[in-house]
């Protein structure tokens, strides 16, 4: 985004089209040579290190948490199942804004082991500080913040957690509202989408606030056990090339958009595009224009 700063400071995060990744932690890279196995098949959301998934566009990192007694404390997860430890995680995302002029979203969205706990603050900040040692981490709070206002401050880490009493008392960014069909087909997700994308680009554009389309098939249990799937990666497929025609030729406009297997969709390309017509558009009628510039 850095790129097209110029045309789109202006905006606001929630007048934004972000690409992002869910479960950005729950990755593994298909070099390595794993056996794939049943439960595999439906951990793993993405194919690329999360600074590889910030290096191909996605601005927006979906983060589950687990705490634990022991070794390593804090991991990221997938539901129940422990991938990789925070720490290289969060290594992973100040080498990338460290480097760049990149603005990146985290969402500590899901504690699926261990308590909601004040002390990952106090974890977090050491690790996010950046080389000018500022004394808030480069973290941002400020809901209407423009994307101007972060890079002249330089504070392009916008932390959000889970929990408003929480992130009112340590000064984070208010929770992002992820908006889940939880569907398991084609058409039932398709027409969730169809249906939040106008009433929740209004809502949020009007309180500042960032929102999530989360753009991915949920399976069921028993269709795991059952392996019905053929699991996650086979399900992107089947919704990441209809995804990509749905934000080109509808009149969506979405904010953030997470998706599985990142690089099997046009994502990333459709935002700078959709980014450039909203920062054309008139004066607080941002939220009205489309993803696709050729509808304009």
């Amino acid at each position: 985004m850095h790129d097209i700063k110029e045309h789109i400071k202006g905006l606001t995060l929630a007048q934004t089209f972000i690409p992002g990744t869910h479960n950005s932690g729950s990755y593994i890279l298909s070099n390595t040579g794993y056996k794939e196995t049943l439960a595999s098949k439906y951990i793993y959301t993405q194919d690329e290190t999360v600074l590889n998934q910030l290096l191909h566009g996605g601005r927006y990192l979906d983060l589950r948490v687990g705490r634990y007694s022991r070794g390593q404390e804090w991991w990221l997860n997938h539901d129940i199942f422990s991938v990789h430890p925070l720490s290289d995680i969060l290594h992973q995302i100040k080498q990338f804004v460290n480097a760049t002029k990149e603005i990146v979203i985290l969402d500590f969205h899901g504690f699926p082991v261990g308590k909601q706990s004040i002390y990952l603050k106090p974890y977090l900040v050491p690790h996010l500080t950046n080389e000018r040692n500022d004394r808030n981490g480069g973290v941002i709070s400020i809901p209407q913040v423009s994307l101007g206002q972060l890079w002249a401050s330089d504070r392009r880490i916008v932390l959000s957690y889970n929990n408003a009493a929480i992130s009112k008392e340590f000064n984070f960014y208010p929770p992002i509202m992820q908006k889940w069909g939880d569907k398991d087909t084609l058409p039932q997700l398709e027409s969730y989408l169809e249906s939040i994308m106008p009433r929740f680009c209004r809502n949020h554009d009007a309180e500042g606030r960032v929102w999530a389309a989360m753009a991915q098939l949920t399976p069921r249990a028993l269709g795991v056990l059952l392996d019905e799937y053929g699991g996650l990666r086979r399900m992107a497929q089947v919704v990441n090339r209809q995804l990509d025609g749905w934000l080109r030729n509808r009149a969506w406009s979405p904010n953030v958009v997470a998706v599985d297997f990142l690089r099997s969709t046009a994502v990333v390309p459709l935002a700078v595009a959709a980014n450039l017509a909203r920062a054309r558009a008139p004066a607080g009628n941002n939220c009205s224009y489309p993803s696709n510039p050729a509808r304009l």
